[in-house]
């Protein structure tokens, strides 16, 4: 009986130690693991990505909306560019360069943003901050239209395509 018992106890401990390994740290990181290369409505070599009714621009990776951005991995492009509009214009983060390479200031101004909206001020980009940044659209007239996206988690702008 006491063998018995060493080996579930081991097994409970193998199986914890599996899942801390398993689930994501951080909200940020819960993702695809891909970098947000381009945004949703831009152009590519390949293809025009428009968003739905007019939604907004958003970061997308590979064709998902499930992607990451963060200081430090020489993320740069229209993902980035997309990010830092919202910060700006959306959110007044006037310290934020429009210059599509994400640096310590974008990270700082992603950080002050999170931290407004209540979530993890990580200053990393990743699944909950897209769920909850409004992002640009362009202007009415002369005021700034910032919406949310529509919320598609993973195969969500290539027509059902993997």
């Amino acid at each position: 009986m006491p063998h018995t018992t060493r080996i579930g106890s081991f097994a409970a401990a193998l199986a914890l130690v599996v899942a801390a390994i398993v689930v994501p740290a951080g909200s940020a990181t819960a993702t695809s693991g891909r970098i947000c290369t381009t945004a949703w409505g831009t152009l590519s070599s390949t293809e025009v990505k428009v968003p739905a009714n007019g939604g907004p621009y958003v970061p997308i990776g590979g064709h998902y909306t499930d992607c990451y951005m963060k200081a430090g991995a020489n993320i740069t492009g229209q993902g980035v560019k997309a990010l830092q509009q919202s910060l700006r214009i959306c959110y007044g983060q006037t310290s934020v360069a429009i210059d599509s390479s994400f640096g310590p200031a974008t990270a700082a101004g992603l950080r002050t943003v999170q931290a407004s909206l209540g979530i993890s001020a990580d200053g990393m980009y990743g699944n909950q901050s897209r769920d909850s940044l409004r992002f640009f659209m362009g202007y009415f007239g002369p005021v700034a239209n910032c919406a949310k996206q529509p919320y598609y988690p993973y195969n969500d702008i290539n027509d059902g395509q993997n």
